[in-house]
């Protein structure tokens, strides 16, 4: 019974410095004195839960599960809004769910829809195309279409379209020209998918030392650094994998 009392007076303390520190209302700090235990699980799921990791992934979670019932729900919304309005903002919703669902061809068509009129050399759309074409493995265009990118929008998201660019030489077999571009861009880019993808393409040239010291440096990195966002996990996850393997 002691155990439990101090157990409760500690979490106690540790939700009422909370309040004061992210300057939450004060009266959080009288219910969660006069109500123990009710008041520090109300707390925390009206406070701190919302926008934590776990709320994130609960979210995720629960879109995953959504869309494993109905893959296909949020894409019928986007076309019947694309169908209705046909303006270059529904085009660009609707190609990012044909990306999802791996529609890339009518991704890639949506893409280029767009691209007309005052969008012509909208660096969102043309980066967007450019995705939907290196997954389509049309790599070629999927680099000429960086080449228009980078024509009109020199800086715009330089990282980003390195990677796709280093991907494309990689699809195309122009092994150095891929690495050329890799090698730096794992120095800089703080996400973690360029030094996955790069750790993946050394494995598959056969070399192993190199690669796994690449995905040990990912890990390190990922641990370092705290990074947690539900978009990097999955390299941490994947590199954590081929490093057991």
């Amino acid at each position: 019974m002691p155990v439990v009392i101090a157990l409760t007076v500690l979490i106690q303390a540790f939700f009422i410095i909370h309040v004061f520190r992210a300057r939450r209302p004060y009266w959080w700090a009288f219910i969660i004195l006069s109500a123990p235990v009710l008041g520090c699980v109300v707390y925390y799921f009206v406070e701190v839960f919302p926008g934590s990791r776990e709320h994130r992934s609960a979210d995720r979670f629960a879109r995953d599960l959504a869309r494993s019932f109905n893959p296909t729900k949020a894409l019928n919304r986007r076309l019947e809004a694309l169908e209705t309005s046909p303006t270059a903002a529904n085009k660009v919703a609707a190609a990012e769910e044909y990306m999802q669902c791996g529609g890339f061809d009518k991704a890639a068509e949506l893409y280029e829809s767009a691209l007309e009129g005052v969008h012509a050399s909208d660096p969102d759309l043309l980066l967007g195309l450019a995705g939907a074409q290196l997954e389509l493995g049309t790599y070629r265009e999927t680099l000429r279409t960086l080449d228009r990118l980078e024509a009109t929008n020199a800086g715009f998201k330089a990282e980003a379209r390195q990677l796709l660019r280093a991907r494309a030489h990689e699809g195309l077999g122009e092994h150095d020209r891929a690495i050329a571009i890799y090698e730096p861009l794992v120095q800089v880019l703080v996400g973690l998918e360029a030094r996955y993808r790069y750790a993946a393409f050394l494995g598959q040239l056969g070399h192993r030392q190199q690669s796994l010291a690449t995905y040990r440096s990912l890990l390190d990195h990922a641990r370092r650094h705290g990074i947690s966002l539900e978009t990097e996990r999955r390299w941490v996850e994947s590199a954590r994998r081929a490093v057991a393997a």
